[in-house]
């Protein structure tokens, strides 16, 4: 463990456990801290000048969760979800941006405008069969090579 200093931003819940968003002062970088991996929180007499045009919702309204990183350019998503699963993802949406675009019994086509991090494809991955990503074609193939890799993992033998 080690010690540095930050200025606080927001806190964030994601997935059940909270993370403090914040501007770390040794890297001059905004930066995401998990909570639950803090040992000790020290307040001390340093202060900072908060952004006053910073705004949390704002902020990540373009993510999915807390993976940040700007340099993934934001994107139109289309998202196909089958049968009855349809359902499940009206009624608790993968994010704030989604809309439906299409539905019939089989399947409900849903569009999202995010920047598809490593935290929003672990998300679909976790749909297994229940989804699939229309567009755009990029997050399709890692889609894909992300199913090629674990279909590599179950077909080698076990090691022990």
């Amino acid at each position: 463990s080690y010690t540095f200093p930050i200025a606080p931003y927001c806190l964030k819940m994601f997935q059940k456990r909270w993370y403090v968003f914040a501007l770390s002062i040794n890297e001059d970088r905004l930066r995401i801290y998990g909570l639950d991996r803090f040992e000790n929180i020290e307040i001390t007499k340093d202060h900072f000048k908060f952004p006053s045009d910073f705004n949390a919702k704002d902020y990540f309204s373009s993510f999915f969760g807390v993976v940040i990183d700007e340099d993934i350019p934001l994107q139109r998503i289309v998202v196909r979800a089958f049968g009855a699963h349809q359902h499940y993802m009206r009624s608790l949406p993968l994010h704030l941006s989604q809309k439906e675009l299409y539905s019939c019994n089989e399947y409900a086509d849903l569009e999202l405008t995010l920047r598809p991090t490593y935290d929003f494809i672990m998300e679909l991955q976790s749909y297994g069969t229940m989804i699939e990503v229309v567009e755009p074609q990029s997050l399709r193939q890692i889609m894909k090579c992300c199913i090629s890799d674990l279909c590599r993992l179950y077909e080698a033998p076990m090691m022990k």
